[in-house]
């Protein structure tokens, strides 16, 4: 979705950009380079010209479009034809439905009263069999903790899993079920649950067992800077910083009309969410990598990196330190909570309508808001750990085609790969004849090349 600035997220802006001024080098470029930016990974697939190039096939968006074999026969050709080397499927809803033959997820059925999914239709399986017919990767995209939809209260979170689900912080002061806040689309589940953890691996485990090239998970997040406050995350929290909180939520921030106020433990707070996220995604890419050795596990997650705290997610390297530049809200020992040496390749949405860096300043917003500078910045936090895809979003070019082309250009060259998000808007705006002025010779992913996968083992932890 396209990227929308709240009074807390200017405050997020605001800040660095205000430290800067009394820094020796605040006149410098917005994003200098890092000491671990990821040049020789970066530079040795673009020299050789290896790109890998996927085209979002979207969960709910695409329901009824690639509900028959011949439907994604059709959509299949077309990506074929306009030189994408990759498929992505969705085949967990973030209602928390399962478009594929699932023992563990209850399957789609009849969608917001205007579709009904066919029994015993298996997504992934034809688009598996579909996609490699055509000389395609195929990765799977899981919608990891959101698990329902408010608009008709579907979905496990409102069943079975009802008792696993986030608790919001309400500015009132309240704590209630994320199901019983006003406000939002969809419900998500608490990610510090182990029960809830457990459930997520199996799902994972299963999809895994497919013949698959990949998987990508996404909405592997808190829903945001207010969940999940239950008694069961105080008491994790409480056991992270080795002692008691008095006064909770309280003591990690209050509600001003402008957004939180910090409290007491709100640093500690977000290193304790972010490790939380960090942790799973260790236990995912164990369990993945030993059903399936040759299965790529990616992450799919928003560019905004000093803004995504917010989401309790750090998904840089352990090797990069937010806390010389994020100070306001990282911890020394932030870093440690990184994750992207424990996954294969990081697709960062750069959804912008700013194309790039010099088009977000003149909007007086910093370089990250653009397409190339969240991919620059992502470079530099991944510190080389993982292979990064670049994501853009076609809804962001609605009516301007060749904008798109220019933003998909954009981040070809500061990525080694492109994500397309998403097939139902390519449909809709008539959009596929763009991707040949894009991709004008075929092209392999670098993901594939002997020695260049992504380490799967955690590195020691980094000291701060």
């Amino acid at each position: 979705m396209s990227l929308r600035l709240t009074d807390f997220t200017r405050l997020l802006i605001a800040v660095p950009l205000i430290c800067r001024l009394f820094q020796p080098d605040a006149h410098a470029a917005p994003l200098p380079p890092s000491a671990f930016d990821g040049v020789a990974r970066f530079q040795w697939a673009q020299e050789r010209h290896y790109e890998m190039r996927t085209l979002w096939l979207d969960a709910t968006a695409n329901l009824e479009r690639l509900s028959t074999r011949e439907g994604v026969q059709q959509i299949l050709d077309k990506a074929a034809a306009a030189g994408f080397n990759t498929i992505g499927v969705g085949v967990k809803s973030p209602c928390g439905y399962a478009l594929y033959n699932s023992r563990v997820m209850p399957r789609m059925g009849n969608f917001l009263g205007r579709f009904t999914y066919p029994k015993d239709y298996d997504l992934l399986q034809t688009v598996i069999e579909e996609g490699h017919k055509r000389g395609m990767e195929v990765h799977a995209l899981v919608m990891v903790f959101s698990d329902g939809r408010k608009l008709n209260r579907s979905g496990p979170a409102y069943g079975p899993h009802a008792a696993w689900q986030t608790v919001q912080y309400l500015r009132s002061g309240q704590r209630v079920k994320q199901a019983d806040s006003k406000g939002g689309t969809f419900v998500f589940l608490n990610p510090a649950l182990p029960a809830v953890q457990e459930y997520e691996l199996k799902v994972l485990k299963e999809i895994a067992q497919y013949n698959l090239d990949g998987i990508a998970m996404d909405r592997l997040r808190y829903s945001g800077i207010d969940t999940d406050f239950s008694d069961a995350s105080r008491a994790q929290f409480e056991r992270f910083l080795g002692r008691k909180v008095a006064r909770f939520p309280a003591d990690i921030f209050t509600w001003s009309k402008n957004g939180p106020v910090q409290g007491r433990y709100y640093k500690k707070w977000l290193e304790f969410r972010a490790s939380v996220i960090a942790g799973f995604v260790r236990r995912a890419s164990l369990t993945v990598h030993r059903v399936h050795p040759g299965i790529m596990l990616g992450c799919s997650v928003g560019a905004w990196y000093p803004t995504y705290v917010n989401e309790g997610v750090n998904w840089g390297s352990v090797r990069f330190n937010p806390g010389k530049e994020y100070f306001f809200w990282a911890t020394p020992t932030y870093r440690r909570t990184g994750y992207a040496d424990s996954i294969d390749y990081l697709a960062p949405h750069c959804y912008s309508k700013h194309v790039d860096i010099e088009d977000a300043e003149d909007a007086g917003l910093p370089g990250w808001y653009s397409v190339q500078g969240g991919a620059q910045l992502a470079r530099q936090a991944v510190a080389n750990a993982c292979w990064i895809y670049g994501s853009v979003y076609a809804e962001d070019y609605k009516g301007n085609p060749q904008e798109f082309v220019r933003a998909m250009q954009r981040v070809r060259q500061e990525t080694n790969g492109i994500m397309a998000f998403d097939v139902s808007q390519i449909e809709q705006y008539g959009w596929w004849p763009l991707f040949r002025q894009v991709f004008q010779t075929a092209a392999q992913p670098p993901h594939r090349r002997p020695g260049w996968l992504a380490q799967r083992t955690l590195p020691a932890t980094a000291s701060p």
